[in-house]
């Protein structure tokens, strides 16, 4: 019987069972564990369901699109005390989350538009 061949994996990637998205600092993952978080996740998007386009990406193409995640504008692991201000978090749809954690800046502060600054 012919053998499958190996499957290619990025430097570093660990499957789910292995647990899952590598090493995580503790102090952000006890934040995003706590019930405390999920309650003002929840309301965070609650105010706001809608992308708020950190990249002016939905607005040039004409579109509305559903937030779906969180993200914190200063990074817990930068400052913890910032994890439940809600002034640091921004709704957003995945697309725009991927961008902002991969450290892309918003288009919106480059150009000093009309949205929140995104440090």
């Amino acid at each position: 019987m012919a053998q499958r061949p190996p499957l290619h994996r990025p430097q570093g990637y660990r499957l789910k069972r292995e647990g899952g998205r590598g090493p995580r600092n503790p102090e952000v993952a006890k934040v995003h564990n706590s019930v405390r978080w999920q309650r003002l996740r929840a309301a965070k998007r609650a105010s706001n369901p809608t992308c708020e386009d950190p990249f002016a990406m939905h607005e040039s193409s004409g579109r509305v699109v559903l937030a779906d995640q969180v993200h914190h504008i200063v990074p817990i692991a930068r400052d913890p005390s910032r994890a439940f201000d809600m002034d640091n978090l921004m709704c957003v749809c995945r697309a725009c989350h991927e961008r902002l954690e991969r450290g892309e800046q918003p288009k919106r502060v480059q150009e000093g538009g009309g949205g929140r600054k995104c440090s």
